[in-house]
């Protein structure tokens, strides 16, 4: 007989949300040391601990993966990855496109005659711009089909030209919300810690991405931290992927080599279209959070080893401390496939 469910046991929610008992897996699998000795002894509730069966996505911890990057060191010689081999395919400017100056603006005239300083700041930093660079003129933005001018473009003239990156962001906490056309999340929403001054900031594309400058370095560190407090978000300034972030912006290592809080929260994913390779950003930060071993084949292993990514992401002091240090925790999964691996067959 299963056993009862939270509906019957009071509205008790456990980690991400679940709902059943904790023993749930123990009805169904008691006789599971028959078949593996390895679980002998193991808690009955332990099952979905880190570097074992997430259930819903264990994508990088099923045996035979597990068996094949068994050797691969804590640290690559190089930090490889798809994405970061992908030379050339995210390209800042189109080689077809024709860059724009300040007299192509196609702004209304009573906008565009305004000699103010904010006047000039926002043509300078559209002028400086992937959107300039690219032919993307301020109609592209600001101006519906029929020829109506919006003061303030929202995600939908966004997704016009940005498809993947929308959806992504109305999928994840940041857009959930605009994506039943309910008013932007803010940070006094949520049960996290955010900074005081952030509290009442709504969350859409130009809150991490600045209007008419839309930069992608601040995006990628500054604008999280602009918002989040939590112990996480506050050690990353003393973590080692911090210091390899600021040795890509002085210039010290290649581009795509230092980790910004988007490298591993918003990661560059490679996608083949029409036969053709193309790097498109995940903007879906839910994607890879819970359980956080769904990072494993997206990120760590771009940089790390699975062992040792197995056993960080298990860690709850490096969690908290952004990963500054060496795993105090170790996670079994690899030492029982590899056994079992070498026992005999019956």
């Amino acid at each position: 007989m299963l056993p009862a469910t939270s509906s019957t046991r009071g509205d008790k929610t456990h980690a991400m949300g679940v709902t059943l008992p904790e023993d749930f897996c123990w009805y169904c699998h008691q006789d599971i040391e028959e078949d593996r000795p390895s679980h002998n002894a193991l808690p009955f509730d332990s099952c979905a601990n880190a570097g074992c069966h997430n259930f819903h996505d264990n994508l990088a911890l099923y045996e035979d993966f597990l068996i094949q990057h068994s050797a691969v060191p804590e640290m690559k010689p190089v930090a490889q990855g798809p994405v970061r081999n992908a030379e050339g395919l995210y390209r800042k400017t189109h080689p077809d496109a024709k860059v724009l100056n300040l007299t192509d603006i196609d702004a209304p005239a009573n906008l565009t005659a305004s000699n103010t300083s904010t006047t000039e700041i926002v043509h300078q930093e559209w002028l400086d711009s992937s959107h300039a660079r690219n032919g993307v003129n301020c109609s592209g933005c600001h101006r519906e089909q029929d020829g109506t001018w919006i003061s303030r473009p929202g995600h939908g003239q966004c997704e016009s030209c940005h498809e993947d990156p929308v959806k992504g962001f109305l999928s994840g906490k940041h857009g959930m919300r605009l994506a039943l056309d309910l008013e932007a999340i803010s940070p006094s929403e949520s049960h996290l810690d955010f900074r005081a001054e952030t509290q009442s900031v709504r969350h859409s594309c130009t809150a991490c991405h600045h209007a008419h400058r839309f930069d992608t370095g601040p995006a990628a560190t500054n604008a999280c931290l602009d918002c989040h407090s939590d112990k996480h978000s506050l050690a990353f300034k003393d973590s080692p992927h911090f210091a390899l972030w600021q040795r890509e912006l002085s210039g010290d290592l290649p581009e795509g080599y230092g980790v910004s809080c988007a490298t591993c929260h918003l990661p560059r994913e490679v996608h083949n279209r029409s036969g053709q390779q193309a790097v498109i950003v995940q903007h879906n930060q839910n994607a890879n959070l819970r359980p956080n071993e769904k990072m494993i084949r997206a990120v760590c292993m771009n940089c790390h080893g699975l062992r040792f990514s197995i056993d960080a992401l298990a860690d709850p002091r490096l969690l908290s401390n952004n990963f500054n240090g060496a795993p105090s925790v170790h996670i079994r999964s690899i030492d029982m496939a590899l056994q079992r691996e070498t026992e005999p067959k019956h």
